[in-house]
């Protein structure tokens, strides 16, 4: 987004948010909660008055990514919303009608949010580039990096494997908060945080990425994968779909659903896995190569609809106008 921004003449500052160490107990979470909103009030009150008193220049737009924090509305002049449908908590819909705008990643968010908003536009959004073309693809094999997430699909694609000790070696990532024992003949599972060049070594060696995820806000992982060229495994649901589509990549059925904040997860079925991975071990070169030029083709075309439709919705909002 910063870069979008820079890029068309914009000045940006980026301001995070307040930070508690990260624990699952559900006490220290709800402290962890309290004090973030006695925090922010404290904040916002001081902000408030600073910007009344003149001691803090407003800026012209204020955009939040993922987190609302309201009490920061009073730093700008216009302010909107990048949100993520399934980590949207009932406590920020009473300020949805405070902002200047909603914009979108996806079209599976622009249906959702307009039901809560008049003011919803639809963005897209992007990744950063990680290709590296002097790293050549070894062919068959297979990358699934989970990382500290829960919705990657992870137990789904280590049961296909489980049930297939023939098929090629699995390099699985996760990060060691979520480490599990694996016992898998053909799976080389690490629980460890990878450095970044260590990361991206092994993203662009790998010829096909593993993804059926339940959710996603985006998809990042995915975006960046095709960027990759690699040949991507995702759910044949939104938004992954949205991204990964059939002649880009390969989409495998869901066979359940759960409800997540606003959004639906979509449990990609372990027998509809191992029919796409039979899939793309009995598939041509020729078949592999058109999917994976395709994707990078999709990323290129992505990543410049996005660094025009951002500025173009910040000038907008900035001016207090919709797009016609």
């Amino acid at each position: 987004m910063s870069n979008a921004l820079t890029s068309a003449g914009w000045q940006v500052d980026l301001v995070e948010d307040l930070k508690f160490p990260e624990s699952t107990h559900p006490v220290v979470l709800r402290i962890h909660r309290w004090q973030r909103w006695l925090r922010h009030g404290l904040e916002g009150a001081r902000w408030h008055l600073a910007v009344r008193a003149g001691r803090i220049e407003q800026a012209d737009l204020n955009i939040f990514l993922e987190e609302l924090v309201p009490s920061q509305f009073c730093l700008a002049r216009r302010n909107v919303w990048i949100p993520n449908q399934e980590w949207m908590p009932r406590r920020w819909q009473r300020h949805l009608r405070s902002l200047d705008g909603i914009w979108v990643k996806t079209r599976y968010a622009e249906q959702i949010f307009k039901q809560f908003s008049p003011s919803v536009e639809y963005v897209g959004f992007s990744s950063f580039d990680r290709y590296e073309p002097s790293v050549a693809k070894e062919p068959r094999t297979f990358l699934h990096v989970a990382g500290r997430s829960r919705q990657k699909g992870t137990a789904a694609v280590l049961e296909a494997w489980q049930r297939n000790p023939q098929w090629p070696r699995l390099v699985v990532i996760q990060n060691p908060v979520r480490a599990q024992a694996v016992a898998i003949s053909n799976v080389d599972y690490r629980p460890i945080r990878l450095d970044d060049d260590a990361l991206r070594l092994l993203q662009n060696r790998s010829e096909v990425h593993l993804y059926p995820s339940e959710a996603e806000g985006f998809g990042h992982v995915l975006c960046e994968s095709m960027g990759l060229g690699a040949i991507v495994l995702s759910t044949d649901a939104p938004p992954m779909n949205e991204l990964v589509t059939n002649d880009r990549g390969i989409l495998v059925a869901y066979d359940r659903t759960s409800k997540q904040g606003l959004g639906t997860n979509y449990h990609a079925s372990v027998a509809a896995i191992e029919a796409g991975v039979n899939r793309l071990l009995a598939m041509g070169e020729q078949t592999k190569q058109r999917l994976c030029v395709n994707a990078r083709a999709w990323f290129h075309d992505n990543r410049a609809r996005f660094s025009r439709a951002l500025p173009g919705a910040a000038t907008l909002a900035v001016e207090g106008r919709q797009r016609p």
